[in-house]
């Protein structure tokens, strides 16, 4: 999450946190093969989130871990993301 000001000259795409399908069809367009994930992450209200199909999917496996603590979660988010053919 960043201002649109810091980005200016990088090329970007604005894409809901929500919308995870959307999120790997752009990776693949763009041929994205390695995703990294630094800093900080706030949770956001579940009701913000606007989710897609593939989001869906994903915080049904994740709500179930959420009681293990985060780094649980955060192994899932990579293991998915893995699935997908990222590493």
């Amino acid at each position: 999450i960043t201002d649109g000001d810091s980005i200016l000259q990088i090329p970007h795409r604005w894409v809901h946190i929500g919308k995870v399908g959307e999120i790997i069809k752009c990776f693949r367009e763009e041929g994205v093969e390695t995703v990294l994930m630094a800093g900080r992450v706030g949770r956001p209200a579940f009701s913000s989130l606007h989710m897609d199909f593939t989001a869906l999917r994903l915080v049904r496996k994740l709500a179930r871990l959420s009681s293990l603590g985060d780094d649980k979660v955060f192994s899932a988010i990579i293991h998915f993301l893995e699935e997908q053919g990222f590493v």
